[in-house]
């Protein structure tokens, strides 16, 4: 059985299997995807005074 997760910057994926199971993680990846699309929305930053 094959799942697919996103979590985004600031959050936390708990990862939990049944006994006798394991957890492979095949990829994993920060930014954009490989064809250059964003998972996550970004994040809006207050512009710094100067």
């Amino acid at each position: 059985e094959y799942k697919s997760k996103v979590v985004c910057e600031g959050e936390r994926l708990r990862l939990g299997c049944k006994t006798g199971m394991q957890i492979a993680v095949y990829s994993a990846m920060f930014g954009r995807t490989q064809q250059g699309t964003l998972e996550c929305p970004p994040h809006h930053r207050r512009a710094q005074s100067v």
